[in-house]
């Protein structure tokens, strides 16, 4: 093989792998709350009226200057109870009269999101009831989500194109969670992210064409 060629595939392998790798480094999960800050909060209904806790500053964030605040509103009579508490985990939970509601907002400097993925990823560790259970995702205080049902333990992936308005992830300085469901509901998360559901396919693809590009270089210098 003379020099042109080897030349040749030597940039194209270069070319390859920078994409791939660039693809990757796209794609780098932001941790919007780990809820390793504790806080805690609960109401106990009869008069129509949320109890709220916050903001506080937390620290177990990728972002910048935020804080949390949690919001618990019960249903029902006086003693019935929805709790909200986060110690390494966001807990909620409901006695057995109360379908209560759960809001946590997270207020933050103006952070581009897009650099870090195309989805938001709410880890669920553990729901009571397998129906019913509803969250939905609201950036910047005006382009929500659907309601999105939470059916058992997993990630739950909610992609950007998914919210009324994907353009606010590029300039996000408010996310909030508001959640629902029947009487006496309860569920556990682990971590809330910005980030890719997957690897992104092009990434493999071109990863693959490199692999193969090196062993037939390698062939052919030795022949």
């Amino acid at each position: 093989m003379n020099s042109l060629k080897i030349s040749k595939i030597a940039t194209l392998l270069s070319f390859s792998f920078g994409l791939a790798f660039s693809s990757f480094s796209q794609a780098n999960s932001l941790v919007i709350d780990n809820f390793s800050d504790y806080q805690y909060v609960y109401d106990l209904g009869g008069d129509n009226i949320a109890t709220t806790e916050g903001p506080l500053a937390i620290a177990g964030t990728g972002l910048t200057g935020a804080t949390r605040t949690l919001i618990a509103q019960a249903t029902g009579s006086n003693f019935h109870e929805t709790a909200i508490e986060t110690d390494n985990s966001l807990s909620i939970s409901n006695t057995s009269q109360s379908a209560g509601n759960a809001s946590v907002i997270w207020n933050f400097n103006l952070t581009d999101f897009t650099l870090h993925g195309n989805a938001i990823m709410l880890q669920v560790l553990a729901i009571d009831i397998q129906s019913g259970v509803f969250v939905q995702m609201i950036a910047n205080g005006s382009s929500s989500s659907n309601q999105i049902a939470i059916n058992g333990a997993g990630d739950l992936y909610v992609n950007f194109s998914d919210f009324d308005n994907a353009s606010v992830f590029q300039g996000l300085n408010q996310f909030q969670l508001n959640f629902k469901g029947p009487q006496s509901w309860d569920a556990e998360f682990k971590v809330l992210t910005a980030t890719t559901p997957v690897p992104l396919p092009p990434a493999f693809a071109l990863m693959s064409l490199a692999l193969f590009g090196i062993g037939s270089f390698r062939k052919y210098q030795h022949s």
